[in-house]
């Protein structure tokens, strides 16, 4: 079994900032030394003509300063959906087994000891809970969800992304919409974790609603299902054809990052470190 502290954590969130500090929280509990917080809310803020005049927001005043001084701060610039999971991978990031979990559920300790149990370091592997289609249907659907609790390569993200953007095979907003799926889809093969009540808590927001199931969540916008589906059939045939091109060796993941203007790290441990 894969111990936490050889892994890095990366926590997508979007609009969700109240439940930031309890799932923070129960990484640095288990174990997690290496975790960054990817903040896809903001900018949101200005778009919608609200105006965010600091950074201080729900974000951080939620947040005891001792549990942020374990946690890395990623501010996009954008709002890049799931994109933000494999543009947060740069050096930051210390080890090259990332775990990954959305802001709208919590994995137990009991459920992280399942997804690191299973870990061989050749498949995906994502928990599912038993009542997702995904789950069900596993081996029929061509992509698989890595929100609930997942492991997978840095070196895997690095290989599909630099192909795929670099022969212009999908495009950036493809890419920010679709990240998850784009990268499952091409990479093609994991392991499932059934997930139950004792491995994977749903997150309520302050009005009582699910958070995973409120309207922040994209899977509720009406043009989603079709062009997910429809990328993804594309991203099975390139699958095929990069079978018999040039996949033993990747070029830099980090000029998309660059070129995207997507992260400013803020590691506040560090910085309060140099600061004193």
């Amino acid at each position: 079994m894969i111990c936490p502290h050889d892994v890095s954590v990366v926590l997508v969130s979007y609009a969700r900032p109240w439940n930031l500090p309890i799932i923070c929280q129960s990484l640095v509990d288990y174990g997690f030394e290496d975790i960054h917080m990817v903040d896809n809310w903001q900018p949101s803020w200005e778009s919608d003509g609200i105006r965010c005049r600091t950074d201080s927001s729900m974000l951080h005043t939620q947040f005891s300063p001792e549990l942020l001084s374990k946690v890395k701060y990623i501010k996009a610039r954008s709002n890049c959906k799931t994109a933000s999971r494999y543009l947060s991978l740069d050096k930051h990031v210390k080890h090259e087994v990332i775990a990954t979990v959305d802001d709208d559920y919590v994995v137990t300790d009991k459920g992280w000891d399942h997804i690191l149990e299973a870990w061989t370091g050749e498949k995906i592997v994502a928990q599912l809970p038993a009542e997702n289609g995904q789950f069900r249907q596993s081996g029929k659907v061509p992509f698989i969800n890595i929100g609930y609790g997942s492991l997978f390569k840095k070196s895997w993200a690095n290989v599909v992304f630099s192909y795929l953007l670099n022969e212009g095979l999908v495009s950036q907003e493809e890419f920010r919409r679709f990240g998850d799926r784009i990268f499952t889809t091409f990479f093609g093969s994991w392991d499932i974790v059934e997930a139950t009540d004792k491995t994977l808590r749903r997150l309520t927001n302050p009005n009582g609603e699910l958070s995973d199931t409120d309207s922040s969540s994209i899977h509720l916008k009406s043009d989603y299902w079709l062009d997910q589906w429809n990328l993804v059939m594309k991203v099975m045939g390139h699958r095929l054809k990069a079978k018999d091109l040039y996949m033993k060796e990747s070029p830099s993941f980090y000029e998309y990052q660059n070129l995207m203007e997507f992260l400013s790290h803020t590691a506040y441990g560090d910085l309060a470190t140099e600061s004193g």
